[in-house]
């Protein structure tokens, strides 16, 4: 098998017939420990400190979420994101935050299916790479995890369905993957359609153990031979943890083109942006000295 790494140099919640967002906690996991899940990242309102959902780290400069996670703010300085760390209340020595210069939801995002539900948002400064921080592998083109096999979902959100308590610590458990015709006859019960092509479902058929609201955006990863690999990004679920409603997640690897074109794309209007005003500091500068010159001649 192959994996893709992205490398770079350079609230809106729906409530539809109680379909959620899943903006809180891991139902049914435990406690992670530090350097577990070294992609893991909190988003949090700068103002309050409050978080609010989750992210994985894709590259120094990248790290990717649910689009409705960002659905609603207008303004990046208004975020920041939280890496290095398990235990939000305590911190840990590897606890750093990152400002954000922008972030860019899918232009296709669908607010009301969660459709192309995925963000990606930039830091101001290059991400510090080490053993709690580091980005986690994309799949290659057309890799799905197989039905049935075990995978991964961590976040800070909420460890109970209607419950407003969150732990501090990060959250794990482990979910199989569903089948896709299943998971689609499953949601069709609530009339909810699930795009096969874009989403997939993870959990189990009696529910207990499911994403739920403050997960959003973070990561559902698939251990393959040694590398976990992220396969899904939080995304919605009907409730949490309940019979015959996995979470449903979006499928990273039908993203692919975008995420890179996305980050070429912004990376270099960066760069072109931060030449074109040197070059214009400097010409004024210049024009600046050569006038002085003449008027003191």
């Amino acid at each position: 098998m192959f994996w893709v790494f992205v490398f770079s140099s350079f609230l809106v919640i729906a409530n539809v017939n109680g379909v959620y967002g899943r903006d809180s906690r891991i139902v049914g996991g435990v406690d992670a420990t530090l350097g577990r899940w070294p992609w893991q990242g909190s988003i949090r309102f700068i103002s309050t400190g409050t978080n609010f959902c989750g992210c994985s780290v894709i590259s120094n400069r990248w790290l990717i979420s649910a689009a409705h996670c960002t659905e609603g703010i207008r303004s990046a300085s208004s975020i920041e994101v939280r890496l290095g760390v398990t235990n939000l209340l305590a911190g840990e020595a590897t606890d750093v935050t990152y400002r954000l210069t922008s972030f860019h939801d899918h232009p296709d995002y669908v607010s009301s299916t969660f459709l192309n539900d995925i963000t990606l948002l930039q830091t101001s400064l290059p991400i510090t790479f080490n053993a709690n921080v580091r980005a986690v592998a994309l799949p290659s083109p057309g890799m799905i995890a197989i039905v049935g096999s075990p995978c991964w979902i961590t976040g800070w959100g909420t460890t109970a369905d209607s419950s407003s308590v969150s732990p501090n610590i990060l959250q794990q458990a482990v979910v199989p993957i569903v089948n896709d015709s299943q998971c689609v006859a499953w949601y069709r019960q609530e009339g909810i359609m699930v795009f096969t092509n874009e989403q997939f479902c993870a959990g189990y058929e009696a529910g207990n153990i499911d994403s739920c609201q403050g997960d959003s955006g973070g990561p559902l990863t698939c251990n393959d031979t040694g590398i976990f690999v992220l396969q899904g990004i939080t995304s919605y679920g009907v409730g949490c943890a309940l019979s015959r409603r996995p979470g449903v997640y979006t499928r990273v690897s039908n993203y692919l083109t975008w995420i890179n074109e996305t980050i070429v794309l912004y990376s270099n209007s960066v760069g072109q942006k931060c030449t074109s005003s040197l070059r214009a500091i400097l010409f004024s500068s210049f024009f600046f000295l050569i006038l002085h010159k003449l008027t003191t001649f």
